[in-house]
């Protein structure tokens, strides 16, 4: 075996890199359009989040207030 065995074929300009890629294409496209983005949240999902929220954080002020006027930070 001689060194020139081991050797790649050269490109007719003389590079030894492979020759450059056709650009990709689809091959395929879908039959209808993907449906359209549902919302993360609806509306009354949203309105029961807030109130939710609201009532329980009305609670955690109320729950303060009391531990407040116990410690006598607060008067009633």
């Amino acid at each position: 075996m001689y060194m020139d065995d081991y050797t790649p074929p050269t490109e007719s300009a003389g590079d030894l890199g492979p020759p450059p890629r056709p650009p990709t294409v689809a091959t395929e496209t879908p039959d209808v359009p993907p449906p359209p983005p549902r919302p993360l949240v609806t509306h009354e999902r949203s309105a029961a989040i807030r109130r939710f929220v609201e009532r329980t954080l009305d609670a955690a002020d109320t729950l303060a207030d009391r531990v407040a006027e116990g410690l006598g930070l607060r008067r009633s």
